[in-house]
């Protein structure tokens, strides 16, 4: 059920979500506290936030846009919790997807446009191609977080166009 649902084109089929998080990414990365962050937040703290975010934005999904499965009679529980579980795993792999490559974007805009000697001044030490990673990678997750509250601009239909196959979205249409 999770490869009919295609989770990798989550990314290209929420185009709306993917501009707001690659904005909020591209604006927090103009600020020096963010440098001074990443500088100073270990690898542990950084994963945190991106599972954190990557939830958040999971979560945001199913709610917003109305993704749960919810059994019309007892008989149909365990349909409904394969429907659910294949969602889940179907976001999850698509959020995967668009932090990733969202992160990759962040990246190289930061190596494009921060001059190296304002973010040494910031950080207390040179910054290096590992300042820029662990620069990218908070900002990547504040940006999940940015595209979170941006899949609430797009409409259910594209959502769910983007989260299922065929198969399911004929389900639904069916049940509706």
């Amino acid at each position: 059920m999770v490869y009919a649902n295609r989770p990798w084109r989550l990314v290209t089929g929420m185009s709306k979500v993917m501009m707001a998080a690659f904005a909020t990414g591209a604006v927090s990365l103009a600020y020096p506290t963010m440098w001074q962050l990443s500088a100073t937040m270990g690898p542990w703290r950084l994963s945190a936030v991106t599972v954190l975010a990557s939830l958040a934005m999971i979560a945001w999904l199913v709610v917003e846009h109305d993704l749960w499965e919810r059994p019309p009679t007892a008989g149909d529980r365990e349909r409904a919790t394969l429907y659910n579980a294949s969602t889940l795993v179907t976001l999850t792999i698509g959020v995967v997807v668009f932090h990733a490559g969202v992160f990759v974007l962040l990246l190289l805009t930061a190596w494009w446009t921060i001059p190296p000697q304002m973010v040494t001044e910031n950080i207390g030490h040179p910054m290096d191609f590992s300042s820029l990673l662990l620069m990218a990678w908070l900002v990547a997750g504040i940006a999940t977080l940015g595209g979170a509250l941006g899949s609430g601009m797009e409409d259910d239909e594209a959502v769910r166009a983007a989260a299922y196959g065929v198969r399911q979205r004929r389900r639904f249409d069916q049940e509706n």
